[in-house]
């Protein structure tokens, strides 16, 4: 059985054309399908993960205890009057405990006053977390008879974070 010379034109034209269909319209369709499917299935990977760590960043939120300081407390430079000297350790260690540190160690250096200059030295040791030291520094720099900060050490300890300064203070 012979088939027609117009049949078969026919039939390679069809298989041609469908052959055309195929390279042009179905395959390329099917990379776009797939590309969505990636990225979709990104999209839920990552909803899925915002999901979880929701509850995370709701406990850090209520955790929080400070907002921002908008500005900082720079009071007009006093002195601290002479007789309040032995109180300066106690106003210190209150300082830390409002800011939920410790204090370890604070030495005064009077030597400094008997030489003539009218600042004494001061080293504090204190512990605690690196954000409450923040809001210590913060609240330290508000004291109006705070002078310069010379040095800040940071150690870690087992039992946390030792923070160790030494700055001056003005005497009156």
């Amino acid at each position: 059985m012979k088939l027609p010379k117009q049949s078969v034109i026919y039939l390679g034209v069809c298989s041609f054309g469908l052959i055309i269909y195929l390279a042009f319209g179905i395959i390329p369709h099917l990379r776009a399908v797939s590309a969505y499917e990636g990225r979709i299935s990104a999209a839920k990977n990552k909803l899925e993960s915002h999901r979880l760590s929701s509850p995370l960043l709701r406990e850090m939120e209520k955790r929080r205890v400070d907002k921002r300081i908008e500005t900082l407390p720079f009071p007009v430079r006093g002195a601290l009057p002479r007789g309040d000297i032995s109180g300066l350790r106690s106003s210190l260690k209150a300082l830390a405990e409002k800011n939920r540190m410790i204090q370890v160690k604070s030495d005064q250096d009077l030597s400094l006053l008997a030489k003539g200059e009218k600042v004494i030295g001061v080293v504090a040791e204190i512990q605690g977390e690196l954000a409450d030291f923040r809001r210590y520094l913060i609240a330290l720099s508000g004291l109006d008879y705070l002078g310069p900060i010379e040095e800040i050490e940071i150690r870690q300890t087992e039992a946390g974070l030792l923070f160790r300064l030494r700055f001056k203070v003005n005497v009156g």
